[in-house]
């Protein structure tokens, strides 16, 4: 019986841990993911208003962290909070994560590609009427709150 209860809290501890990053899993995963997405580009908004872009930013720090935590990071527990002086051309966002004080400043500038807009054929074949806007992403990060 006894050995039963301690296997049990070994797991339950292990269960715990995985659950939770640390400062070092969070650190490692920030840096890289600023590094991938620094010198990306992406799509924006065919109405240009723009009105979804810190939550979509949000979300994709967040998933790129979670995907850059290694194998004994959790898949989750990462949270991007955008700031509320946040233009969709220079925002910030803090980054903190489950079992960490830890948080880190991602901060993104986004520019209007050279080239990169997209135009699809309109009906028949013709020319089109409304063009996809493309945008270059140049990312950094810091350790602390924004």
């Amino acid at each position: 019986m006894a050995g039963i209860g301690v296997y049990s809290a070994f797991q339950f501890m292990a269960v715990t841990a995985d659950s939770e990053w640390s400062d070092d899993e969070l650190s490692s995963a920030v840096s890289q993911a600023t590094d991938e997405m620094d010198g990306t580009s992406r799509f924006g908004d065919i109405f240009g208003d723009d009105s979804g872009f810190d939550e979509e930013f949000a979300t994709m720090i967040e998933e790129e962290i979670v995907e850059n935590g290694g194998g004994g990071a959790p898949q989750d527990g990462v949270g991007a909070s955008a700031a509320a002086s946040n233009k969709p051309s220079d925002a910030d966002y803090t980054v903190q994560a489950a079992g960490t004080d830890t948080a880190f400043c991602v901060h993104v500038v986004r520019t209007p590609s050279k080239d990169g807009d997209y135009t699809p054929p309109g009906v028949a074949g013709g020319a089109g009427s409304v063009t996809v806007p493309n945008y270059d992403f140049a990312v950094t990060s810091r350790q602390g709150e924004c």
